[in-house]
Formats: structure tokens, sequence, C-alpha cells
């Protein structure tokens, strides 16, 4: 049975290791791929943060930022 690509609703995510402008950039088109589709409806970014650094400190928010301008530029 062949289900038609607008008649359902993918959301996926940009995991804690995938964070930063270029790997988030990556993670999306290697979940395109894995999917085999265009588009994705809803793309989010996990939460509290990058892997590898406290959830407080400033290289934190500076890699969920790129994280963010790599879905900005995503959606576009």
């Amino acid at each position: 049975m062949k289900v038609d690509r607008k008649s359902i609703f993918i959301t996926s995510k940009v995991a804690s290791t995938e964070q930063g402008y270029k790997e988030a950039i990556e993670s999306c088109n290697n979940m395109l791929k894995k999917l085999n589709c265009g588009y994705l409806d809803l793309l989010i970014i996990h939460w509290p943060g990058v892997s590898k650094y406290d959830s407080s400190s400033e290289k934190n928010r500076e890699v969920r930022r790129e994280t963010w301008k790599a879905l900005i530029q995503l959606k576009k």
C-alpha cells in the first residue's frame, strides 16, 4: 500500500550529538535520505543541549544557536 506523502506529518529531531551548524545540516540530510522523502514537517532541537557540554555553559549556548541557524537555513 502506497501512502501519499501529503497525508502524513513527519517529525524528527537533531540529537544532542548532532548539534552545530554543519552537523545539523548533515543530520537533516541524513534523515531525509533514510526516510526517502523530500522534506520534514517538523524538525526539533533535542534539549537540554549539546552532549559534551554542561547545559549552563556558554559553549553549549553557542552551539545551540548555530543549530538554530541551521534549522532556519534548512527551512528556506
